[in-house]
This record gives structure tokens, sequence and C-alpha cells, in this order.
């Protein structure tokens, strides 16, 4: 399939959100990725493609991408950031279980950075059909620029059952206000997406919460499995996936 960009725009600091028009109607689940590929000159040695969350719902039609394009990303982020409205690229079908199955439990998001993408896309498509929102969103990113924060704010005015935490570069200074978030919700799924989750993943342990699954890019583990270190293998694994870094 090929997507052709609509537009770019630049968030904070090297962060670029894309709108792509797919080349025919388009079928995906909130949540899920689509592997792009870009030919390009001087390919460095990860090639021409990666796998990227979708942030859109389904119902807005275009694709809307988000990604880190610095002067020192990879060749393929480059070409990316390089890319003006017209320009195309071509796109696999949407795939990946990072997705709810039942939107009448109760959720906690775990979001670093771009990691807000996928969240972004399950958000708006309960909102579009008037599905209950219980989540707890725990956000973080390296700077207080939050992307999509404005569109969240406006969700969290609808559904007074999502709360967000916005935490900036999160420490262990941190660890006691992000375990009151989660207390007591030990049977909620815990879903984890984005380059410093790992941060977060981390201040979990015995005795603190047992979740009953963890939901890393659409893996479901159960948390008896789960020993602290799993968690940040889990991360890199999900990074690899996500980000093709």
């Amino acid at each position: 399939m090929i997507l052709t960009l609509l537009k770019k725009k630049s968030l904070d600091g090297d962060v670029y959100q894309f709108t792509f028009k797919p080349s025919k109607p388009l079928m995906w689940k909130a949540g899920q990725q689509m592997q792009i590929t870009l030919p390009h000159e001087h390919v460095d040695n990860l090639g021409i493609t990666r796998t990227l969350s979708i942030a859109s719902a389904p119902f807005e039609e275009n694709i809307i991408l988000l990604t880190h394009c610095g002067i020192q990303s990879s060749s393929f982020k480059r070409a990316l950031r390089d890319l003006e409205p017209g320009d195309t690229v071509e796109a696999g079908s949407p795939e990946g279980g990072f997705i709810l199955e039942n939107p009448h439990k109760k959720y906690t998001f775990i979001a670093s950075g771009i990691g807000i993408a996928p969240y972004r896309a399950i958000l708006m498509d309960l909102d579009y059909h008037n599905q209950p929102i219980d989540v707890v969103l725990i956000y973080s990113n390296s700077t207080d620029h939050f992307p999509f924060k404005n569109e969240i704010e406006e969700l969290v005015e609808r559904h007074h059952k999502l709360s967000v935490f916005y935490s900036v570069d999160p420490d262990e200074k941190e660890r006691g206000r992000i375990k009151e978030m989660i207390t007591g919700m030990e049977d909620n799924p815990i879903y984890m997406s984005g380059v410093y989750v790992r941060k977060i993943a981390a201040m979990f342990d015995g005795r603190d919460t047992h979740p009953k699954r963890v939901v890393h890019d659409g893996e479901v583990v159960e948390s008896e499995e789960i020993t602290r270190p799993g968690f940040v293998v889990a991360e890199e694994v999900e990074l690899m996936s996500l980000w093709g870094e």
C-alpha cells in the first residue's frame, strides 16, 4: 500500500508528527502498528524499513505517525523528516495486539515520549464510539512538552474516570507518586510503551504491585513469570519492534 504525505509538523525538539493518506481505504484497530518502507540515499546499517505505532484512530481515516527525526537519527528517520507533502512511502498492513479487547475493564497505561502514539489512538477511538474510558495514564517525557497533551486534556474533561499523571524525566524520587497512582490497581492490565518507560517499569516490584497482565507491544506476559529484570528485557524487545532501533 502507498501512503501519501499530507502534512508534517515539528513538535518539541526533534519529534515530528506525520499525517499520511492511504491509497485505498484502510482498516485497523486502535493501538496497532504498521511497517513503513522508505528507500533513500546513503542508507545506514538500520535499513529502509521501520515498524511504527499508528497514532490515529480508524475513524480518522488518515495515518498519523510520531517519531524522533533529529540530526543524529538514522538515515531512515532523516529521510522521513525530509519528506514534503505529496511524497509517498510504502506501508504494510496494520498489525499487532497492543489493543483493548474489553473497553469495560480498568486499565493502567504507561507511556514515555513518543510511546504515547498508540494510546492516543486508543483513547480517541473509545471516545468516538462513546465507550467508557476507565484509565490511569502515567505519561513521562524528557521535557515538559507532551505530544497530544491538549487532546488528552479534552478527553479528561469528558471522561471523569480518565486520569493523567505527567512526569518529566522520571527518577526514583517520583517513585512514591507513581506508586500512589497504581496502588489498588493490581487487577488492571498494565500497558507499557515508549523509550524511557523502563525507568518506570523498574519501579514495579513485589512490594508495590502484582499486576496480573503486563502488555508490551501486544505481548501479554503473566506476572508470575516476570522478575524485575524481566521488565527491562521486555522493554528492549518492544523498542526493537516499535521503533526499529
